[in-house]
């Protein structure tokens, strides 16, 4: 493979990797579309979120943090020497009154892809999605989900779509919703691991 060669290669992977992060164009509506299939309500994926029903009520804002929004391996390669990047495309929310409560599902779709040092198989990482009360400043719910593609051989991208299990925040009126904002986001290559406790041993 000559220099030239190279480049175009790298070059492709880096406009893939930034395609996967951050474009929510048709190339990325299939698993967009699955997330507002998730729900059964349809959904519009310029906003991430699902078409209301008369059921659904005003949801949390999403929040994904531009550093958290992908995760790459090995953590702050360049796009020459990236073995994989897993990034979220799309997430989508849905809110219901339950009584005093408010009931909020979330399903996020994201992809893998390879980069020039990649190869096919397996990637995974932790998916961190939240609810802060942004009076208090306070996280309120959290969760951690294993998500991740296959890439089979002969080909650069994977993807995959979650939901979440369903966060429960006090509802008192029609602006409750507004108290809280909806974190999501990776962990960290190793975050998880290095919350373990670790062993004791046998006496």
């Amino acid at each position: 493979m000559t220099n030239i060669d190279r480049l175009l290669a790298i070059g492709a992977v880096a406009l893939a990797l930034v395609l996967s992060a951050h474009d929510a164009s048709a190339q990325e509506a299939g698993p967009a579309t699955k997330v507002f299939r998730m729900f059964g309500l349809g959904g519009d994926p310029a906003s991430g979120q699902p078409k209301n029903d008369q059921n659904s009520a005003n949801c949390p804002p999403i929040l994904v943090d531009g550093g958290s929004a992908e995760l790459r391996s090995p953590p702050g390669a360049d796009a020459a020497s990236v073995r994989y990047q897993i990034s979220i495309i799309e997430v989508a929310r849905e809110c219901v009154v339950q009584g005093d409560k408010l009931a909020i599902k979330l399903g996020v779709a994201g992809a893998a892809v390879l980069g020039p040092l990649g190869q096919p198989g397996a990637y995974y990482g932790a998916l961190r999605v939240g609810l802060r009360n942004v009076k208090t400043d306070s996280m309120v719910a959290s969760k951690t989900y294993r998500v991740g593609a296959t890439i089979p051989t002969g080909a650069a991208r994977g993807e995959f779509t979650v939901t979440t299990e369903t966060f429960f925040v006090p509802f008192e009126n029609a602006g409750s919703a507004e108290n809280f904002e909806i974190l999501v986001g990776f962990a960290p290559a190793g975050a998880e691991a290095a919350k373990k406790p670790a062993r004791r041993r046998k006496r």
